[in-house]
């Protein structure tokens, strides 16, 4: 019964503007499909629940079979060799799938990343701004400081918006004069009215920019071994 929000709505505004190659998401309730999202625009980094599968031998499970069986209490079993059967999620101790790194490699010269509420913890994922070209700007709408960027700074190409996701959104499409335009949009595409567009977040003033502000904490994981697994990757391709 859980719906998009204004954010997921925002990912398929821009798709159908043309502009975006991929969007990565840790997010495992599929959320973005429900906002009609092309499927092969997203890459489900940690999986989700919309597929299911054998452990075992690999072999496709359909998810309501899962799911019942979870509501149950009971494991579901594959009927080809007996292995135990989930949903198509990463579990912590397994990898992320090959997609995952390939799509990584073929994003790294974007011309700008949007990071949107995320701690930029865990990885691999968390390595994706890092394998980014020098000159691909980052913008991260996020209620915190995440990373190891250099925010804010004249020649760092990152910016930090504070705020939710859908409040820095909307303020930032103000500020751009398309506005108008995504309300319409949202309304023709998803039958919404009456979009909230107050906000106290500001948009950076370039007045404001040249300020060396201190790099977020370190983020306390291993990353050297993600660092080689994408390296294999860039290589193999």
């Amino acid at each position: 019964e859980i719906k998009p929000t204004l954010t997921h709505k925002f990912m398929k505004y821009m798709i159908d503007q043309g502009i975006v190659k991929y969007i990565f998401t840790q997010n495992i309730d599929g959320l973005e499909l429900k906002a009609k999202i092309p499927k092969e625009k997203i890459v489900f980094a940690h999986g989700s629940f919309t597929e299911g599968h054998c452990a075992q031998c690999g072999k496709k499970i359909d998810i309501k079979i899962i799911n019942q069986g979870i509501e149950n209490g009971k494991v579901v079993y594959c009927d080809t060799c007996n292995g135990p059967c989930k949903p198509n999620i990463v579990f912590y101790g397994e990898d992320l799938s090959q997609d995952f790194y390939i799509k990584a490699v073929e994003s790294k010269d974007c011309d700008l990343v949007i990071i949107l509420g995320t701690s930029l913890q865990v990885y691999p994922f968390a390595k994706l701004p890092k394998i980014l070209s020098t000159e691909s700007w980052k913008v991260v709408f996020n209620k915190d400081k995440v990373g190891n960027f250099l925010y804010n700074f004249l020649f760092s190409n990152t910016l930090f918006i504070q705020g939710t996701t859908d409040s820095t959104i909307l303020t930032f499409l103000k500020d751009i004069d398309l506005l108008d335009d995504f309300k319409k949009y949202l309304k023709n595409t998803f039958g919404d009215d009456n979009i909230d567009v107050n906000s106290n977040v500001k948009m950076i003033d370039i007045k404001n920019l040249g300020s060396n502000e201190k790099e977020a904490n370190e983020p306390k994981n291993d990353i050297n071994q993600n660092d080689e697994e994408i390296s294999k990757t860039e290589e193999k391709k």
